[in-house]
């Protein structure tokens, strides 16, 4: 483990413009610095000095003219980035946290179907009661449905398709019902679920540490909406409707 966890090295960059002599803006010069682990590098200048190039530069939305940038020990280049592109990259990013919310479902509803299989009222698992198989059951589909709305965003994401749709459905899940699907494997617990002691809390406060991430489901039912009439009408002439 490198003792730097950012170490930049007369990293220059240039951009073309027709109005600059030789036809070159010079906007970052031979920078190099050190970033050590548990520090923060704050820029100041004025406007158009570079620090947004250099921004740009070092999470290689930027391509150098020259200079290295290392991370963690380890040079970065253009090439070994997924994506530069930056809806590329938001859209990897938000793959990311329904992928993550998909485990911690998952994870949760271990726990909660190992707890009533063998948490027992009345001389028989909980398991077997109707109101419980129930709510089971609303977990079972909350867990499907975000299932299907992420493995189909990373298939078309995969096959170089449009995946906004099932994105946005995914978001959607991911801030309206996983919140409420935790809060109903808290309850099938009864007080445990709330221990702090018992593991379960960490999901609940995970699930909506991810809910409030994403934006929420009201932002994220805008953007199904947003897109919606971008497909029914692509000309941007549909009327707003909500």
């Amino acid at each position: 483990m490198s003792e730097n966890l950012l170490e930049v090295r007369d990293v220059r960059k240039s951009f073309r413009v027709p109005h600059a002599g030789k036809n070159k803006l010079c906007a970052l010069d031979g920078i190099s610095l050190d970033l050590a682990r548990g520090e923060t590098l704050g820029l100041v200048g004025e406007s158009g000095c570079g620090k947004s190039t250099l921004a740009r530069t070092l999470m290689m939305l930027e391509r150098p003219d020259a200079g290295t940038v290392r991370f963690d020990g380890v040079a970065v280049g253009t090439d070994d980035l997924v994506a530069t592109e930056a809806g590329a990259v938001r859209d990897r990013y938000r793959l990311l946290l329904a992928t993550y919310a998909q485990g911690l479902v998952a994870g949760a509803a271990r726990l909660t179907a190992d707890h009533v299989t063998h948490r027992e009222q009345f001389r028989k698992p909980i398991a077997m009661f109707q109101a419980v198989g129930q709510q089971l059951a609303d977990i079972y589909v909350v867990a499907r449905s975000l299932d299907l709305s992420t493995t189909a965003a990373a298939w078309r994401m995969s096959e170089g398709l449009d995946a906004t749709e099932d994105l946005g459905i995914a978001g959607y899940w991911v801030a309206a019902e996983i919140p409420a699907t935790l809060r109903t494997m808290t309850h099938l617990h009864g007080g445990i679920g709330v221990d702090v002691t018992y593991p379960l809390h960490r999901y609940f406060s995970i699930a909506k540490d991810l809910a409030r991430l994403v934006g929420g489901p009201d932002a994220r039912l805008d953007e199904i909406a947003d897109d919606s009439d971008a497909r029914l009408d692509p000309k941007g002439q549909a009327t707003d409707v909500h």
